[in-house]
């Protein structure tokens, strides 16, 4: 994917959710998505983008949501 689409102005309006770099439409990022699964991808079913997680470059982020994700279940999120 060439990264230089991605309009990043439009980014994160809605918590959770990020724009489809090639169709705009809403894509859920959840912890399950990035940890599980490793990937987005979207829901336009003309569209059907996938990004995927390098998780070999991504170790330092991956380790954050993990962080993130077991502190929010120590609350009760």
């Amino acid at each position: 994917m060439n990264h230089s689409n991605i309009k990043s102005h439009d980014q994160g309006k809605t918590n959770g959710q990020m724009n489809c770099p090639n169709c705009e439409q809403p894509i859920a990022v959840t912890f399950e998505s990035l940890l599980v699964a490793g990937k987005l991808v979207c829901k336009n079913d003309e569209c059907n983008t996938v990004l995927q997680l390098n998780r070999a470059n991504s170790g330092v982020a991956i380790n954050a949501i993990k962080t993130l994700k077991s502190r929010l279940s120590d609350l009760g999120h």
